[in-house]
């Protein structure tokens, strides 16, 4: 549950963000060109309001050298539909988005998890609460999609952006744009579009935003997002000097 650990975190946030730029993470932190380090940009986005980075999305999209642009921008995406009491959430993240990127073959296990993870657990959220509790349950128990193989041979059977329901209500015109938004992740997936892993995320997050206009329960979208953050990020680097 969302609330479970929150006065823990909320404890720890300030001083998660006092030690996020102390020395230790400073030195293994990649730096971004113009001289800002990934965490000093992961903390000025935790720190800005939702209003400011919407206004100025294009620039602040652009990951943290060394990081993941994947889970980077599921990150951003997450942190725009937190509400401002909300974003200590994500603190205990930032740390272990640095390096997340140098790992490519990494990198693109989490571009098809995206994937995966939009077709089977938000769009089946989404449909269910129009009820569509068959299609739901066939996406539910499809074969994960781990590559493009599998991702050609779920964009094949065109499972997705099909559904049979004419829409009659603002919830089941939302149902169908989750699942279209699934149907065009597994396509980039499938043909390994270019910079398809940037997609992945942005197609999972309007595939979320739509899944909550359909009538999903928001706090468990919430907490899908959370999760699915703490299986993607790595693990948290040992920094203690051996």
């Amino acid at each position: 549950m969302i609330k479970a650990g929150q006065d823990q975190f909320q404890e720890e946030s300030s001083t998660k963000k006092k030690g996020l730029t102390g020395e230790a993470v400073a030195q293994s932190s990649p730096t971004a060109s113009d001289g800002e380090s990934a965490t000093d940009k992961l903390v000025v986005i935790l720190d800005s309001s939702p209003s400011s980075l919407s206004r100025d999305l294009r620039a602040s999209s652009v990951a943290p050298e060394g990081v993941s642009p994947a889970l980077f921008t599921f990150f951003l995406r997450t942190k725009l539909t937190l509400d401002e009491g909300e974003h200590y959430l994500l603190w205990p993240f930032v740390i272990r988005l640095i390096g997340s990127g140098l790992d490519l073959r990494a990198e693109g296990r989490r571009a098809y998890r995206l994937v995966d993870w939009t077709v089977r657990q938000v769009t089946p959220l989404a449909i269910r609460a129009v009820g569509l509790e068959k299609e739901a349950e066939a996406l539910c128990r499809r074969e994960p999609i781990i590559d493009s193989s599998t991702a050609r041979a779920c964009n094949s059977e065109k499972v997705l952006g099909n559904l049979d329901l004419e829409p009659t209500s603002e919830a089941e015109a939302a149902a169908i744009m989750t699942s279209h938004n699934a149907a065009r992740s597994v396509k980039a997936a499938a043909f390994s579009l270019s910079h398809f892993g940037i997609g992945s995320a942005f197609y999972a997050d309007a595939a979320v935003t739509a899944a909550r206009g359909a009538g999903a329960d928001q706090r468990a979208l919430i907490q899908m997002r959370l999760s699915l953050l703490d299986e993607l990020c790595p693990s948290p680097i040992n920094r203690r000097s051996s």
